[in-house]
């Protein structure tokens, strides 16, 4: 690039900085204002978060000790005696030491088969059973008969003259000789929850069940009158900030049976960020109007050649490579002006390049996919010809002339599309000599509109379904029908391949789909997957084989290509 004196473009730029010497500041108050509410934030997410980490593993730990204790009751035989027996028996102390040793205290209940309380560490039943006429078909009993075999959770309300509360039943069946005769149950009373929350004075913390019912809350003022969390806090998508009153993290635990919440009220928080965000907007504010009157002709002045570029880089997004730029305002305009029409240059040399690999690429594979002729198909016609030589010389003769017109329309090279026409006369001879093979266990319809015969189509796509039709349609069979219609629907070529076989079960049908449609098979499916592949590469992915089958109804393969002619 040659040299000339001229303005250089960032004495331009330094210039407008010490113009807009308070643009630093803005920047600045901006910087803070941003820092501040990032850090704010992100330290009550950050504590939210540890805490509620903290508690979910703290619970998840303890109910983690009552649920195998449960199930080992459940099959401790000292407890199935117990209830076989029907006589009272001390529960064994190892049981007492164990509810003491947990932090979560707790209640523990042995019933019979019939939900008959049968001993516990106490022997009134529990108050969410009381005036219960059918526990049996309700609440946590239901939920013990029906998951046969598996740990229960469920929340419970006891009412007692002293109100409403909470207890957290954890229950299993006692199972002998694959029938329940009696279940186990450990009551986590709501002090238990409290307990064990005191030491997180900071945190809100909200634990409900599957089903969003509150199990316990430090604070009632989130809970709703039907016993659920605000919606705001409820309805949470993403760990972290939620709202402008909340900070909330959520835990699930046990696969979603229980939902750990610890929610921030933000309060003194956003009060502090408001006042943050008032003074730094009317900074602003005032930067802003007295630059307005400033920037208006420096901008008009230096931004012309920034315009054009941008200008010129519009209209290469939208695919004009072909204008080009000649900027001379600046020495570095001048340079970025030859770069740019240097690099049109490069691109529009490559995309030509590109394009041709492409062409080549996509013609060797269709070249690839045309020439897997299945030898089986040879080696079968070879044998029935080789039987029908000693029994019918004149069906012999009819095979021979049959097979030398399938073998020259395959290996002519010549055309890589055909019309249908000519692929329906090679399909005839194919059809012939699978008639000729099978005798009366085989017949085709042909039902083909005249209309379609001068469309043109990939050469040898039809016949590998009318192969693979045959091959799986005997499976089971001792007869069978193929059918073969061709029509124009739409503007569109549809061929329709219809066998009267065994059909495809739902699981094989939806593998066959996936393998058909991948890019590389490494299945048995060669010709399935052939003819899709040819057919895509040529016309599209909107283009190809639409498969439907119903086991013991037979298989149906649809193609669909557009509709052209010579």
């Amino acid at each position: 690039m040659s040299k000339r004196k001229g303005v250089i473009f960032k004495d331009k730029i330094k210039r407008a900085f010490m113009l807009y010497a308070l643009i630093p500041i803005i920047f600045s108050i901006v910087l803070i204002n941003l820092s501040v509410i990032f850090l704010s934030y992100s330290i009550a997410k950050r504590s939210t978060r540890e805490s509620s980490i903290a508690i979910s593993n703290n619970i998840e730990n303890q109910f983690l000790e009552y649920i195998a204790k449960g199930q080992e009751l459940g099959d401790s035989p000292e407890i199935k005696s117990l209830i076989l027996n029907s006589t009272y028996k001390e529960i064994y102390p190892e049981v007492y030491l164990f509810m003491n040793n947990n932090d979560f205290k707790s209640k523990f209940y042995v019933f019979d088969a019939e939900a008959n309380l049968i001993t516990g560490s106490r022997l009134n039943l529990p108050g969410y059973l009381e005036n219960i006429e059918e526990p049996l078909s309700w609440g946590i009993f239901k939920q013990m008969k029906n998951d046969f075999g598996r740990t229960v959770m469920q929340k419970n309300i006891s009412v007692s003259r002293y109100g409403e509360s909470t207890i957290y039943s954890i229950g299993n069946a006692v199972i002998e000789d694959e029938k329940i005769i009696g279940y186990v149950i450990f009551d986590i009373y709501e002090e238990s929850f409290k307990n064990n929350l005191v030491n997180y004075p900071d945190t809100i913390v909200a634990l409900t069940d599957g089903y969003d019912n509150i199990v316990y809350s430090t604070n009632a003022l989130l809970v709703k009158q039907n016993g659920k969390l605000k919606n705001e806090i409820r309805e949470i998508t993403d760990e972290g900030i939620k709202s402008n009153k909340y900070t909330v993290y959520k835990q699930e635990i046990f696969d979603g049976k229980l939902k750990v919440y610890s929610i921030a009220i933000r309060g003194d928080l956003n009060s502090a960020l408001e006042i943050t965000n008032i003074f730094g907007g009317i900074m602003i504010l005032i930067i802003f109007v007295s630059m307005t009157f400033m920037s208006e002709k420096i901008a008009k002045t230096n931004s012309g050649g920034l315009m054009e570029l941008a200008n010129a880089f519009e209209k290469m997004k939208q695919g004009d490579f072909d204008t080009k730029i000649n900027l001379t305002s600046t020495l570095e305009f001048e340079s970025i002006s030859q770069v740019y029409n240097s690099t049109l240059d490069d691109i529009k040399r490559l995309m030509a390049e590109n394009e041709e690999r492409a062409t080549r690429n996509v013609m060797s594979e269709l070249q690839a996919l045309e020439a897997q002729f299945n030898p089986h198909f040879l080696f079968n016609t070879l044998e029935t010809l080789r039987y029908t030589i000693d029994l019918d010389t004149v069906a012999a003769k009819n095979i021979i002339k049959l097979l030398a017109n399938i073998l020259r329309y395959s290996i002519n090279q010549d055309y890589q599309v055909v019309m249908f026409g000519q692929d329906l006369e090679f399909i005839k001879c194919y059809l012939e000599i699978q008639s000729c093979r099978f005798k009366d266990k085989f017949k085709y319809n042909l039902k083909i509109d005249y209309k379609t015969e001068s469309c043109i189509l990939p050469k040898l796509i039809i016949q590998p379904l009318i192969e693979n039709a045959i091959k799986y349609g005997f499976v089971g069979k001792t007869e069978l029908i193929v059918e073969i219609k061709a029509s124009i629907i739409n503007g569109n070529l549809v061929i329709i391949i219809t066998d009267s076989g065994i059909g495809i079960n739902e699981k094989k049908l939806s593998e066959l789909r996936l393998i058909i449609n991948q890019e590389n098979n490494l299945s048995a499916h060669i010709g399935l997957h052939n003819v899709q592949r040819r057919i895509k590469l040529t016309y599209g992915p909107e283009y190809g084989i639409e498969i439907n089958s119903k086991y013991q109804e037979g298989t149906k393969l649809k193609i669909v290509i557009p509709e052209r002619h010579f």
